[in-house]
């Protein structure tokens, strides 16, 4: 008894098989060349729906990397808008909170101090944003 080979699905090169014509065919029985012709279309048509998921699959990773890339970059923008926020009204916040403080001589018990002070929470985000911008920050 004739055993087959094991048919592999990844075969390297094929010689060329003689594809018998149906007019050749003369019993209801399909002939072994025809069955080994069947096997290496069914090997071909496989090897190419491989190729064609391998393509997609990295055109699809490539189409991924794009999107975290423009998703990363957005976020890069916004914290970017925030970290100037933070640092623009981090000086109003620290004068606020250190004359906010309850001391028993407070500082602003008159008017020339508490003018000054307030004129330096104005000034001072305004001066670094005139700045950010000088260093196109903004």
């Amino acid at each position: 008894m004739k055993t087959e080979q094991p048919f592999y699905v990844w075969p390297d090169s094929d010689p060329p098989i003689y594809v018998p014509r149906v007019t050749q065919i003369t019993s209801l029985a399909p002939k072994p060349q025809l069955i080994e012709w069947m096997r290496r279309e069914m090997a071909r048509v496989v090897l190419s729906q491989v190729a064609l998921n391998e393509s997609l699959r990295d055109l699809i990773g490539g189409t991924l990397d794009t999107y975290l890339s423009v998703v990363s970059n957005r976020i890069n923008q916004v914290m970017k808008i925030l970290t100037i926020f933070t640092a623009l009204f981090m000086p109003i916040s620290f004068l606020a909170g250190f004359f906010g403080m309850n001391f028993t001589r407070v500082p602003f018990d008159n008017s020339p101090l508490l003018i000054g002070t307030l004129i330096v929470m104005v000034v001072t985000p305004v001066l670094m944003f005139l700045w950010f911008r000088h260093r196109g920050w903004i």
